[in-house]
């Protein structure tokens, strides 16, 4: 059965994880093929901007730990599907329809938000990445988060690993606006304005304020490594497999 979903309508595409059974988080098979629609994007000339979303109250819950034997192995793979809007000259709309989360070894639903352009979220979206409460490391959240809202205010978000809400989401910045759930899918038609405007202008711009968060990812991707490397990082995953407190020993 597909788990990810992508409709062409002109130069737009929508992309809709669907894996509702586990909050659309990613599995290898998954991972795989949104990886390879960000590359099918960037490829076509025709593609001006897409829309990416979820099913069933959920966005994104980053990398399926179930399905995912070594988080550290898979690692360049979920890099390639979380963070592959960063990579492309097509701008990308987060609609977050539902629960926008994540542990594993990225910040998971989070990672992916940041990396898209534009962002609007569901009245009753809620967001956070609890990769400090698992010893892993939220790979893509943190140089993107701290800028975009503070250190502080990162800080509380990625140390506590707390949840907060669409309303709090959008007084930090991390999402634009919020709509009530029926109009999501209008609102994120945003992505047909920015399709009719000069395609060259609009890769240009983006690759511009890009820059900075891709640099930024090769410091990340040498911590997120040290992390997976420790006994912590093995003992996090277990114990949310085995749906029980993690024991911590700090190596």
């Amino acid at each position: 059965m597909t788990s990810l979903h992508v409709d062409r309508d002109g130069p737009v595409w929508t992309i809709r994880l669907d894996r509702p059974h586990v909050r659309n988080s990613l599995d290898p098979a998954t991972a795989g093929a949104l990886a390879l629609t960000w590359r099918e994007i960037d490829a076509d000339p025709d593609v001006r901007a897409a829309v990416l979303t979820g099913t069933a109250g959920s966005f994104c819950a980053g990398a399926d730990l179930r399905a995912v034997a070594d988080p550290g192995s898979a690692l360049k793979l979920l890099e390639a599907a979380l963070l592959g809007p960063t990579t492309i000259g097509v701008p990308v709309v987060a609609a977050v329809n539902g629960g926008c989360f994540g542990g594993g070894c990225f910040g998971g639903g989070m990672s992916l938000l940041l990396a898209c352009d534009l962002r609007i979220a569901a009245s009753g979206a809620r967001f956070g990445t609890q990769a400090a409460r698992m010893g892993l490391y939220p790979f893509g959240a943190v140089s993107a988060l701290t800028r975009e809202i503070g250190t502080a205010a990162a800080a509380d978000r990625l140390l506590t690993g707390r949840h907060f809400d669409a309303t709090e989401a959008a007084a930090l910045g991390i999402v634009g606006r919020v709509c009530a759930p029926e109009d999501l899918t209008a609102d994120a038609h945003t992505a047909a304005v920015i399709a009719g405007n000069a395609p060259v202008t609009v890769a240009a711009i983006k690759r511009t304020y890009t820059a900075e968060h891709r640099r930024a990812l090769a410091a990340e991707r040498a911590a997120a490594l040290a992390v997976l490397a420790t006994d912590d990082a093995r003992e996090g995953a277990q114990a949310f497999l085995q749906r029980r407190p993690p024991q911590f020993r700090g190596r």
